[in-house]
């Protein structure tokens, strides 16, 4: 028993035409029908297939043919009505690449849209707005072909999640040990947003003792909560610290290149404004009146070398890091035990020495350019029994065309540094 012809599945077309008479009517409704074809193809067919069409009632290539037709007349003016049937495997086997294009678009920003009302709906704000800042990232690539996938509309969806959004301090002591909770800001019955990413951006002083900023990512809990502790003892002693929505770098990258001028500029200035400042003091962990910073620069001989300098760009650090109010003392290219015992005679009501100790170690030329290193060594002694409980090392290196400018720069910066490296301490 043969089996049975497969069923061809077809598109059917109703065009419509009108016109002073009834082949001008005619010819309308087979240039709609022909548009409505291109309108889904993805480019004009017109002009390729309208003689054809139009004397023969079909479109050999792609199998198409009017199946029906209706003319009418009221007032003088003619209005046809055809019914083209067209089979749907030849049809979409015309699409242009351009048009595919559009909707595997079409397709990723609707897919985004949905991961993100999901979210939304589980209380991930956060997931929920970058799923939609991905869905806009795809919507800026390139054309599409409805108008709910245009940039506007998809932008829309980004600042109604972003601006719901609310942080709030749930606790804090005048530190930088600071709880938020984020909420959604939509009345009363507020929900907390769970599992969302929020940076942390604090003042910091780099190696070079530059003041920068350092970003940390904290999460929110199943209550809405984070807390953010300081961890980078680079951060600056005293300052504010700004929570913010997390938006990935790169996506935010992405969207600022694709985007017009001035185009996200509104969503820009919500996320500003959705962002929380915390003030903070933190207390110095060694008490300063009764710490001491010595401070040793030599040479490879083990002589004394930019001592001056060394101290003043310790200091220099410590400043900008607002610790300057830590005591820092010339060392003397004594020994580190001779130097103990000459700082304890000296300051004998001091209770902790921290013995800093920088040297030169290395000169290298090439292509007329010095290139200076300086070591340090950093160790932290309890005055009265002599005992270390820290200690680090450092490096540095400096050029110059002349040497022993060289020499000076390689000093102060690993005089920086090493101040750095003790941060943790003080």
């Amino acid at each position: 028993m043969s089996s049975p012809p497969k069923v061809r599945s077809s598109l059917v077309f109703i065009a419509r035409g009108e016109g002073p008479s009834a082949a001008d009517a005619r010819n309308e409704a087979y240039i709609d029908a022909l548009r409505q074809m291109g309108d889904g193809l993805g480019y004009d067919i017109v002009p390729q297939y309208l003689r054809e069409f139009l004397g023969t009632d079909r479109i050999q290539s792609l199998g198409t043919y009017v199946s029906d037709s209706f003319v009418m007349e009221d007032r003088g003016i003619h209005t046809c009505l055809l019914f083209v049937v067209t089979p749907e495997a030849e049809y979409y086997a015309q699409r242009s690449e351009e048009y595919l294009a559009m909707l595997s678009r079409q397709d990723l920003i609707e897919g985004y849209l949905d991961e993100a009302l999901e979210s939304y709906k589980a209380n991930r704000d956060g997931d929920a707005l970058e799923s939609s800042l991905r869905a806009l990232l795809e919507s800026l690539s390139g054309p599409v072909i409805e108008e709910r996938y245009e940039p506007e509309s998809v932008l829309s969806h980004a600042m109604r999640y972003l601006s719901g959004l609310r942080l709030k301090t749930a606790g804090t002591t005048g530190t930088s040990t600071v709880r938020i909770r984020a909420k959604r800001d939509r009345g009363i019955l507020s929900p907390n947003v769970e599992d969302m990413l929020v940076d942390a951006v604090y003042p910091m002083v780099s190696i070079r003792g530059e003041v920068t900023e350092g970003v940390i990512e904290c999460l929110t809990d199943n209550k809405g909560l984070l807390s953010f502790t300081r961890t980078n003892p680079y951060m600056l002693r005293s300052g504010t610290i700004t929570f913010r929505v997390h938006i990935p770098s790169g996506l935010l990258d992405g969207l600022l290149e694709k985007a017009p001028e001035g185009f996200l500029d509104s969503f820009l200035e919500t996320w500003r404004e959705t962002s929380l400042s915390v003030g903070y003091t933190d207390k110095p962990r060694m008490a300063p009146a009764l710490t001491i910073i010595s401070v040793t620069s030599v040479n490879a001989d083990g002589e004394e070398y930019f001592q001056s300098t060394a101290v003043e760009s310790f200091r220099d650090m410590l400043r900008t890091a607002g610790a300057g109010y830590y005591a820092v003392v010339q060392g003397e290219a004594a020994d580190p035990g001779a130097e103990l015992q000459r700082l304890r005679e000296t300051f004998p009501q001091r209770r902790d020495f921290i013995l800093v100790r920088l040297s030169v170690t290395d000169y290298r030329e090439n292509l007329g350019e010095t290139y200076v290193r300086a070591d340090g060594s950093a160790v932290a002694v309890n005055a009265r029994t002599g005992e270390s409980s820290y200690a680090v090392d450092s490096f540095a290196v400096a050029s110059s065309d002349d040497g022993e400018e060289a020499a000076e720069l390689a000093v102060a910066l690993e005089a920086k540094v090493a101040a750095g490296s003790i941060m943790s301490l003080l």
